[in-house]
């Protein structure tokens, strides 16, 4: 008997037996199929093949066919997930289709979304320019492919000098053919990734750049040739300040990972990041140049997928999802401003983008570079530790040198919507030298609330316990907790007055007193609001790049590795909100927040200079901050750290709990806490609500549990989870357990 083991995107912690029909002759690990559950025909993934089921024969169903005959996971793919599977503590089925394009997940064959390719022909390869002298348009295009032999259609559509009348002409005359190209499709036997000698070619170096390679400081030279030594796994964090080059060391190192015709993947914590972090790297090399993110659609992102499947020089640069896609010849892994919150998922298979890529170095046996001017406390712990290689690049490429910092005491100072007089009068300073000006607050909205002026009544969202932001561009009121949105009130709903004001303030207020206040100067507004429109960042990041004048008002995403440098000032208005955070790890949040923010100024010619409006000028964090710099602040917060035996000294698993109804979260506690009760060497915190207690109608409750050893953390929950999930009262609320929790908010 002939039984496969199939994934299944279900929330449940196993793998169903099917019996392989005589018919199917063809079937592999890594397979796509379509299999009966219940009254539904559903596409699964063979996982594992055997002749031994737990089950009587006569009860398994027979799969019902396969959506292909090649594998849809190779061997390395398989690996990286059985160990996300296991050491995230999630369901295997589902952390399988979350590797899966959306496009597989349906079924439909991989070839339906393979583009046709042109290929020069015998003929076309040894026609001369002689024969083709009356046809000067079609011998230039003829030589391109004389050249570079094949082009996809995306190729010719971006090329300047091919057309689609000269590609007809060329497929008239059979100088050129057009095929599909399926080559690297069934990689299933790759094991090994880039430690394969299958290629063993090198591309000359000039062949290789286009653009030419920056001078490196000392720092950045000792790097690079250190890290170049290396073919194998290399854990290495490149601690460098905000400007001092990072970029140009990941362009050097990889020169030659490339030129033996490997593919590199570049993990970026947002989308915002990644038209300039493409532009950097396609203008430094003649190799392709792929994206990933959510911002795709399905057809594009199957392009990529597809090209990761074929064994040819290339570079991939997404969000933590690239961390999926099926290479097959991997010789380099880079994350990013590796520090960023956004690489950890917070839905559904919560994984860590960082530490998956890690992992995925050490299996493909290949350099795996983090990068990052504001390390987490993690990295640079395994920095320090000597589990990872460490680089400091302490030094400003170029002639740019550090900002200073400064505070302004915000106690009995007018503020006007926010701005004090001192940021005013500085503002004016450098617009008055053409130079700009970097405002930061990470609310956006135009007010954070609504309130009655005569009894206090404030605007709160009936759904969350958070209150409704006012929105003056849309004249609505949003949640931004659970989206929900309603009417901007005239009335107090609690005493009937229409003495209604704004209470705080957002990016769009500021952007309209700063408007009043500067009439004559550009001023551009970057959140998710004003960037919603597809195009729309890129636009204001050109309007940035313009020289003169401007006044840039943002969230947190002008606080990810963005290059401005006509910047010469940069405020930041509000800090005080989270210098009394009840996380702990706000403290850590908050440092990386400043010096990123801070270190878009002056990056250009002039010396920068950041201004922090504050009521406590001198809290602890903010003097260390500013007179000591990120890392000496660092080394005392994984102090503090070790000594209250928290992260990364000690290992969280967070269990949250939600429902409508608080009855339903006590019963299932009631039924929990038991077997919660019965671990050893755990420390059970709670339960307790969540700190935004209710959230989209839905009561949040959570228990926290930690534990010196992750491997006592990991074993205990593996045995605790499937009696958890046995339970009647799991069945009647939500749940679900975050490992390496990073926000316990």
């Amino acid at each position: 008997m002939k039984i496969a083991k199939v994934a299944l995107p279900l929330p449940l912690r196993r793998l169903f037996d099917y019996q392989i029909p005589d018919n199917i002759t063809n079937a592999k690990i890594g397979q796509r199929v379509v299999v009966p559950y219940g009254n539904q025909q559903r596409v699964g993934v063979i996982w594992q093949l055997t002749n031994e089921s737990s089950f009587e024969p006569a009860k398994l169903k027979y799969i019902a066919e396969c959506v292909e005959d090649c594998s849809t996971f190779n061997t390395q793919q398989m690996q990286l997930l059985n160990w996300a599977a296991q050491y995230f503590q999630h369901p295997i089925g589902e952390v399988v289709f979350t590797a899966l394009p959306n496009a597989l997940k349906k079924h439909k064959q991989i070839q339906a979304y393979i583009s046709a390719q042109y290929r020069i022909t015998a003929l076309g390869a040894n026609t001369t320019e002689d024969e083709l002298k009356r046809a000067k348009k079609q011998w230039q295009a003829l030589q391109h492919f004389q050249q570079h032999i094949t082009f996809t259609k995306a190729q010719i559509k971006n090329h300047n000098e091919l057309s689609t009348a000269q590609i007809k002409s060329l497929l008239e005359k059979g100088f050129i053919q057009e095929e599909i190209d399926l080559s690297g499709l069934n990689n299933h036997s790759n094991t090994e990734c880039a430690s394969s000698d299958s290629n063993n070619s090198v591309t000359p170096k000039h062949e290789l750049l286009k653009g030419n390679e920056l001078t490196l400081n000392t720092e950045q030279a000792i790097a690079v040739t250190a890290i170049s030594q290396h073919t194998q796994f290399y854990p290495a964090l490149i601690d460098g300040i905000t400007g001092s080059g990072k970029t140009e060391v990941y362009l050097q190192s990889i020169t030659p990972i490339l030129a033996q015709g490997k593919q590199i993947l570049i993990l970026l914590p947002e989308i915002g990041l990644t038209p300039q972090t493409v532009t950097r790297f396609a203008q430094r090399f003649e190799v392709d140049v792929n994206v990933w993110h959510s911002g795709l659609n399905d057809t594009q992102r199957m392009a990529t997928w597809l090209q990761a499947k074929r064994p040819t020089p290339s570079i991939f640069i997404g969000t933590r999802s690239a961390i999926f896609l099926p290479f097959s010849q991997l010789g380099m892994v880079i994350v990013d401003e590796e520090h960023d919150a956004s690489l950890k998922q917070q839905e559904g298979f919560r994984y860590h983008g960082r530490d998956m890529a890690v992992m995925l170095g050490k299996m493909c046996n290949v350099p795996t570079l983090l990068g990052s001017a504001t390390p987490s406390f993690e990295s640079l712990n395994n920095a320090l530790a000597e589990r990872y290689h460490y680089f400091k690049l302490p030094n400003r490429a170029g002639k740019s040198v550090p900002p200073s910092y400064h505070t302004i005491d915000l106690k009995g100072l007018h503020l006007r919507q926010g701005l004090s007089e001192p940021l005013i009068t500085a503002i004016k300073s450098s617009l008055k030298k053409h130079q700009q000006v970097l405002l930061f607050l990470n609310r956006r909205g135009f007010a954070p609330a609504i309130i009655c002026h005569e009894c206090g009544w404030l605007t709160e969202c009936h759904r969350c316990n958070a209150f409704y932001t006012f929105h003056k561009a849309s004249n609505r009121m949003i949640c931004h907790h659970c989206t929900a949105q309603r009417p901007i009130p005239h009335q107090c709903e609690a005493c009937g007055s229409s003495n209604l004001v704004p209470v705080g303030q957002g990016t769009e207020q500021i952007e309209e007193v700063l408007t009043e206040l500067f009439p004559d100067t550009p001023i551009t507004r970057i959140d998710r609001d004003s960037t919603r429109n597809k195009g729309s960042l890129d636009a204001a990041f050109n309007d940035i790049h313009q020289a003169g004048k401007r006044i840039i008002v943002g969230t947190q995403m002008l606080a990810k590795g963005h290059h401005f440098p006509d910047v010469t000032l940069v405020a930041i208005l509000d800090i005080d909100s989270a210098l009394y955070c009840a996380d702990f790890r706000a403290p850590e949040k908050l440092a990386q927040l400043i010096t990123q923010v801070a270190g878009r100024a002056g990056r250009g010619e002039h010396p920068g200079k950041v201004l922090l409006q504050t009521h406590y000028p001198g809290h602890p964090l903010l003097q260390d901050l500013i007179n000591n710099g990120y890392h000496h602040f660092a080394k005392l917060g994984l102090d503090e750290r070790q000594q209250t035996q928290l992260p990364p000294f000690s290992h969280l698993a967070l269990i949250r709990v939600n429902a409508m109804a608080i009855p339903a979260i006590n019963h299932f506690f009631a039924e929990v806490m038991p077997h919660l009760q019965q671990l050893t060497d755990i420390l059970i915190l709670g339960p307790i609500p969540s700190p935004v207690e209710k959230r989209a109608g839905k009561f949040r409750y959570q228990i926290l549990l930690q534990a010196n050893e992750r491997r006592t953390l990991a074993m205990q929950l593996a045995v605790l989870l499937p009696v958890i999930e046995s339970l009647p009262s799991a069945r009647k609320v939500r749940w679900h357990l975050d490992i390496d929790p990073i926000d316990l908010m």
